[in-house]
């Protein structure tokens, strides 16, 4: 594989682009109860390497692992962090409420993808 490469050598013969891991990670999002875990058997229930032409075995790269760590720091960011600010307003001296939650909310979703994607 060549610095910059769009492809990723997976065994010693497959060849997966990034949009192909994209493409089985949004099937397996729709289709799986428990996304993201145990891909390979998810795979072989599936028929993913009719429907897609891709081997279960194959698809277990290093890139499925991040996306999962990615996933899951931004859960975590979203539900603990993200479930305290969200409701935060404050009433001004005429009675009118101002949310300013939602706002803090969109900062960590940003830092959270951020913090995923390391």
């Amino acid at each position: 594989m060549w610095p910059g490469s769009s492809t990723r050598c997976v065994g010693a013969s497959a060849h997966l682009t990034h949009g192909q891991v994209i493409k089985v990670l949004v099937a397996n999002r729709l289709t799986s109860p428990a996304p993201l875990v145990r891909v390979r058997d998810w795979a072989r229930t599936w028929a993913v390497e009719e429907v897609f032409g891709i081997t279960p075995d194959v698809i277990n790269d290093g890139r499925m692992a991040g996306y999962g760590e990615a996933d899951w720091k931004a859960k975590l960011a979203d539900h603990v962090i993200g479930g305290a600010v969200t409701p935060m307003y404050f009433t001004t001296a005429g009675g009118v409420s101002l949310a300013f939650g939602d706002s803090i909310q969109r900062g960590v979703d940003t830092w959270a993808w951020e913090w995923g994607t390391r």
